[in-house]
């Protein structure tokens, strides 16, 4: 009896396998321009907070924020600007539900920079009581931190000074 998938079966396990692996692995996956949000632990958002290979934003948000939905538009073309000035920008959500919460709304607006889901613990450590809430690293360490949503005007403002 003939396969449906053809003469070789195992290619597309093989390639499902794979594609599985990628989307169930640690950390951020693009597949062609996809973001898939990953999970991150504490260790991981202090790697984060003290990299120092480049300026970067750190932006706390999650789904069920309704101004933080509204800024990713502004994000991801901010993003898109000035990655090639060296700019890294990174979301951090907390999801009371499951990441795919968040995900919907990656792939809704196409953000085209890396979103890790934190939990509880991550809130209390940061001293994170509002969202959306904006960290400016440079040099690892944080010049500013802002709290709400904010214009493309202020924060491409904020950008230019963060790349000085």
């Amino acid at each position: 009896m003939k396969s449906e998938y053809g003469k070789y079966p195992f290619i597309w396990i093989a390639l499902a396998t794979f594609f599985l692996t990628l989307l169930n692995s640690p950390g951020t996956v693009c597949l062609e321009e996809r973001v898939i949000v990953g999970e991150i632990d504490k260790a991981g958002i202090e790697r984060l907070f003290g990299a120092k290979d480049s300026p970067r934003i750190i932006i706390m948000m999650a789904s069920w924020c309704g101004p933080c939905r509204e800024e990713l538009p502004t994000l991801t073309k901010l993003c898109s600007k000035y990655r090639s000035d060296g700019l890294k920008m990174v979301g951090v959500s907390f999801e009371y539900e499951h990441p795919s919460a968040i995900q919907a709304i990656l792939d809704r607006f196409r953000v085209n920079f890396p979103v890790y889901c934190a939990d509880a613990q991550v809130l209390r450590d940061y001293r994170i009581s509002s969202i959306p809430m904006f960290f400016f690293i440079k040099d690892g360490q944080i010049v500013e931190k802002l709290i709400g949503r904010r214009t493309e005007e202020f924060l491409e403002g904020k950008i230019r000074e963060l790349l000085k």
